[in-house]
C-alpha cells in the first residue's frame, strides 16, 4: 500500500507537504495531511524495494555508501539478482516483523510469549516475511549463529504447516530470496565495516543452494 493510500484509509486524510524526513532502512517522515494535522509516520523497508541507485540501500546501523565500496564481485551480482527476483513479484504485501531475531523472542513453557523490536514492522509479502526470518531467527545479536539451509528450510516447512498454506513455486521462489537477500546485505554491511570475512565465508558455502531453492529469475 502506497503512503498516500495508507494515510487516507488509516488516518482519513491524504498527506500534503513533507515537513522533514530523516533514517534509511527505517525513514521517519512529517507530514501536514489535507486536513491540516501533522503527523509523524514511520516507514520501514526491508532493503531490496529500496529507490536509491545501485544495489545496497544505505545501511541503518552503518553510517555508509555499501554502493562506494564494490566488491566482493561475487557478492554485488548475488545482491543484484535476488534483488531483481523480489522486485519482481507481484504477491500482495502483509503486516509483519522484519527481525525476527531470537534476541527479539520471549519464551514461555517452549511456547513463544511475546516479540519485541516492532519498529522492525514491513508490509511485504508473506512468503518475504517468513523466509527473512528463517534466515536469521537462529541470531542473538551478541554471536553470530546463521541458520544452515536446513535449519531455514524446516523453519519455513512449519511456518507453511502451522499457517495452513499451500504454497506454490512463486511463494517458495519469493521466500528463499528473502532469506538470501538478508544474508547477502548483511555480508555486505560487515565487508564494509571490515569485519566480513566470517559472514562471507557461510554465506559463500550456503549461496549456490540457496539460489537453486530460490528458482529462476
Amino acid at each position: 500500500m502506497e503512503l498516500a493510500q495508507w494515510c487516507e484509509t488509516w488516518l482519513g486524510a491524504k498527506p500534503g507537504r513533507e515537513l522533514f524526513r530523516t533514517g534509511h532502512l527505517s525513514v521517519v517522515r512529517g507530514l501536514e495531511l489535507g486536513d491540516g494535522r501533522r503527523v509523524v509516520v514511520k516507514c520501514r523497508v526491508a532493503g531490496w524495494e529500496h529507490g536509491e541507485d545501485g544495489v545496497w540501500p544505505w545501511p541503518d546501523d552503518l553510517d555508509a555508501d555499501l554502493n562506494a565500496s564494490p566488491g566482493p564481485d561475487w557478492l554485488d551480482d548475488l545482491g543484484r539478482r535476488v534483488r531483481a527476483r523480489l522486485t519482481g513479484t507481484r504477491l500482495p504485501p502483509v503486516v509483519g516483523h522484519g527481525d525476527f531475531e531470537s534476541q527479539n523472542l520471549r519464551w514461555r513453557g517452549g511456547e513463544l510469549a511475546a516479540v519485541h523490536d516492532w519498529d522492525s514492522v514491513v508490509a511485504l509479502p508473506e512468503p518475504a516475511v517468513a523466509g527473512a526470518a528463517a534466515a536469521v531467527f537462529t541470531e542473538t545479536g551478541r554471536s553470530a549463529v546463521r541458520a544452515t539451509v536446513e535449519e531455514s528450510a524446516r523453519f519455513l516447512e512449519c511456518y507453511v504447516r502451522a499457517r495452513g498454506l499451500r504454497w506454490g513455486p512463486e511463494e517458495w521462489g519469493v521466500a528463499w530470496a528473502a532469506g538470501l537477500w538478508v544474508r547477502a546485505f548483511n555480508a555486505k554491511k560487515a565487508v564494509v565495516a571490515g569485519a566480513g570475512r566470517d559472514a562471507l565465508g557461510q554465506l559463500a558455502a550456503q549461496a549456490e543452494a540457496r539460489l537453486h531453492l530460490m528458482g529462476p529469475l
